[in-house]
């Protein structure tokens, strides 16, 4: 998402960028073809659930890849203060993002 950002700003606001250099993406549009993923995120309450491999497990039910699935679980982390599991992604604004 950093190179689109990053192209996005410069075609916006030119006057304050002099070079800029991409190296992860192409300019061109993609389909959206992850919206399954967000989906089984949005819908999985990790909150209620004691382990990562049950979370994994959860996610497995809609997500096929166990490569995909181990990433995304990089995203998860105990909150301090309760001890339950969250995204360390702020989800809610991924997906608004995403389906506007």
């Amino acid at each position: 998402m950093g190179g689109k950002v990053a192209m996005h700003f410069a075609l916006e606001h030119h006057e304050y960028v002099n070079k800029i250099v991409i190296i992860d993406i192409g300019v061109k549009s993609y389909p959206p073809n992850h919206d399954f993923i967000l989906e089984a995120l949005c819908s999985t309450e990790i909150e209620s659930f004691r382990n990562r491999s049950n979370i994994g497990a959860e996610l497995k039910k809609s997500i096929s890849s166990e490569s995909i699935i181990n990433f995304l679980l990089k995203n998860v982390m105990r909150d301090k203060d309760s001890g339950f599991f969250k995204w360390k992604m702020n989800l809610k604004s991924i997906r608004k993002i995403i389906t506007n």
